[in-house]
């Protein structure tokens, strides 16, 4: 079977064909990655060679006969995009890995060095909490929150949950449809309740 036959097949769902023409730009794919040192970039060899399948794949999608371009160096050309977008991805991924690491040594001392050159060690301290201790936080908070709404009515209570949401009194009048003297009054009267 011809090349445009099986593509057109391909194009038009025919999961045999699609697969036909991809296994004929196998080679052509392990030799792109080979021969342009992609794969040093990446930890996953397998990765970019299944890249390299899905860039056939788009070909056969987007490939225009009427336009007069061999299929087989429009698929090059589309194989080595895909490639090129897929490392700057990856590489993009891993500079935002490294942003989020910080250099913490034995210790537990986190590693400043000044624009001097001079080096500081400060004990480090993560603010992440442990699965337990964001359980207890939340059922702490759960409890509170129904301590508070027994002691408040149901609009102060609304109030209370949306002035702790950061929102202004002129807002949080405007969401819960009152005047914004009544949200000052609400605010009074849970002050008097619970201290804030």
């Amino acid at each position: 079977m011809e090349e445009l036959e099986l593509i057109t097949k391909a194009k038009n769902g025919d999961t045999f064909a699609c697969n036909q023409v991809i296994k004929q730009y196998e080679n052509l794919i392990e030799s792109k990655v080979n021969a342009r040192g992609y794969h040093y970039y990446s930890y996953d060899y397998q990765e970019l060679l299944q890249c390299g399948r899905l860039a056939v794949y788009k070909s056969i999608l987007s490939f225009d006969n009427k336009k007069r371009v061999k299929f087989a160096t429009f698929v090059s050309r589309v194989i080595d995009n895909e490639l090129i977008n897929y490392l700057r991805q990856l590489n993009t991924q891993k500079q935002k890995a490294n942003l989020n690491t910080l250099p913490i040594n034995n210790q537990g001392e986190m590693e400043i060095t000044n624009h001097d050159g001079e080096t500081t060690f400060v004990p480090f301290e993560s603010d992440l909490k442990s699965p337990e201790n964001e359980i207890i936080d939340n059922e702490t908070l759960t409890y509170a929150l129904h301590e508070v709404g027994l002691k408040l009515s149901d609009m102060e209570f609304d109030i209370l949950k949306l002035q702790l949401q950061g929102l202004k009194q002129k807002e949080i009048a405007d969401i819960l449809h009152i005047p914004v003297k009544s949200v000052e009054n609400a605010l009074t009267r849970i002050r008097t309740k619970i201290p804030i």
